[in-house]
C-alpha cells in the first residue's frame, strides 16, 4: 500500500500546480474477498451437546387412559344339572266343569310349566300318559287332593308336583292352584284367580302359572 502511496505522489504535485486537484483512491470492492473474511469457526460456540440431551428435553405427555379396577367375578349360584321332574296332576273341579273342560285346564298349565322350565333346568315335565302309568293300580288322578298331592308325587317319583282345583264364588269360576317340593311335603307356591267365564279363566292362569312354576328354579339353586 506504501509503494501505491509513493507513485501517486508526483502526479499530485503536478495536478496541484497546474490548479487541477484530482482525487486517486482505491476502494475496498476491488480488493479479494478473502483479505476481509475472516475464517469461519467450525467449533459450535455453544459446545458439544450433552450426553443426556435426549431425555433432559422434557416433551408433553399424552393424557393417559384412566385403567378402571377389573372387576371382580360375582358367584354364580349354582344349578342343579340332574333331572327333575314336575308332575301336573289332573285339575279337580267336582263337576264344576265339564270332563274335557277340566283336562283343557291341566294342559294349559303343563304348557306352562315347560315354558318356565324347559330352558332353565334339566327339568322334565310329565305327560299324563307317563303320570298313569306310574300310579298304583288302586289310585285315580281325580281322588288326590291336599296331603295327598304330594304322596301321589311320590309315587310317580316326581320331584315337584302341582294341581288345580277349580270351584265357584258368586257367579264366579275360581281356581286355586298349589305347588310342591315332594322331598320336604313343602308348599313351595301357589295362585288363586277368579274369572267370569272358562275362557277369562285360561288368560288368568297363563299370566300367573309361569311365576308359581319359577319357584322350582329358586329351589334348585338356592341349594
Amino acid at each position: 500500500m506504501l509503494a501505491l502511496d509513493v507513485l501517486f505522489w508526483p502526479f499530485l504535485l503536478v495536478d496541484a500546480i497546474g490548479g487541477f486537484y484530482t482525487y486517486y483512491a482505491y476502494e475496498p470492492a476491488y480488493c479479494p474477498v478473502s483479505m476481509f473474511d475472516e475464517p469461519k469457526s467450525t467449533v459450535d460456540p455453544w459446545g458439544p451437546p450433552p450426553e443426556n440431551a435426549a431425555t433432559s428435553v422434557k416433551s408433553e405427555k399424552s393424557p393417559s387412559k384412566k385403567v378402571e379396577p377389573e372387576a371382580k367375578p360375582q358367584p354364580q349360584k349354582k344349578v342343579s344339572t340332574r333331572p327333575i321332574f314336575v308332575a301336573v296332576l289332573e285339575s279337580i273341579s267336582g263337576g264344576v266343569l265339564k270332563y274335557h273342560e277340566a283336562q283343557f285346564i291341566t294342559n294349559v298349565l303343563r304348557e306352562e310349566a315347560v315354558r318356565a322350565l324347559y330352558s332353565k333346568l334339566n327339568a322334565t315335565i310329565m305327560t299324563r300318559e307317563n303320570i298313569i302309568e306310574m300310579l298304583p293300580p288302586d289310585k285315580s288322578l281325580e281322588e288326590c287332593e291336599g296331603s295327598c298331592i304330594v304322596e301321589t308325587g311320590k309315587n310317580i317319583s316326581a320331584d315337584y308336583v302341582s294341581q288345580a282345583k277349580i270351584g265357584t264364588f258368586g257367579k264366579s269360576l275360581t281356581i286355586s292352584v298349589e305347588l310342591y317340593r315332594t322331598s320336604n311335603n313343602k308348599l313351595i307356591a301357589s295362585f288363586n284367580s277368579k274369572a267370569r267365564d272358562i275362557d277369562a279363566l285360561e288368560e288368568n292362569i297363563r299370566k300367573k302359572a309361569a311365576d308359581m312354576f319359577y319357584e322350582v328354579i329358586r329351589e334348585e339353586t338356592e341349594k
